[in-house]
């Protein structure tokens, strides 16, 4: 990290897991000094995704809010500036992304990148059923690289499970926090 503007050591904001364990806590504080960042602040990945989802966390206004990063979920109830209940689930971005890959694999025989297979989530989750999605990889035949473009609609039945698993482990937490 280089020195703030005034010539002091940065400050740096930390995004984890709700409700951390105090090794948790201890460990991503003391990355944090070994980067050089004099002072470390902690927060919770789900009052990070609200705030940059534009949600107003500090009201007496509760929100859902979930949260898929890329080795597990969360869903929770954030208000008055702090998560108020979390559930933690098995859905995760990086599964997403082996199964965008294996999908590639298995249909044109094309070996993609994990980053273009991520590629292809987040332009997924804004296009329509028609859009083209360009894609790049190693033929696994001939070792020969190839593009090949697929179309938005033929990648969203790959992620149906995904989605469903989430809204499962939504309408779960939904069930269990106290009205």
């Amino acid at each position: 990290l280089r020195r703030g503007h005034w010539g002091g050591a940065p400050r740096l904001l930390l995004a984890i897991g709700a409700h951390p364990t105090a090794l948790e806590r201890e460990t991503w504080e003391a990355l944090g000094r070994s980067v050089g960042a004099r002072q470390i602040s902690l927060t919770s990945e789900l009052l990070a995704s609200a705030v940059g989802a534009g949600l107003d966390v500090l009201r007496a206004r509760c929100h859902l809010v979930l949260h898929v990063g890329s080795g597990r979920c969360e869903v929770g109830v954030v208000a008055l500036g702090s998560c108020l209940a979390v559930r933690r689930g098995e859905v995760a971005g990086e599964n997403v992304d082996e199964a965008i890959q294996e999908y590639v694999r298995r249909t044109y025989h094309l070996l993609i990148h994990r980053q273009d297979a991520e590629r292809l989530k987040v332009e997924l989750s804004q296009c329509s059923a028609e859009t083209e999605l360009p894609v790049s990889g190693r033929h696994l035949e001939s070792g020969a690289p190839l593009r090949v473009t697929l179309k938005a609609n033929e990648l969203w039945p790959v992620l149906d499970p995904f989605i469903h698993q989430s809204v499962h482990l939504m309408r779960q937490f939904l069930a269990e926090i106290p009205v």
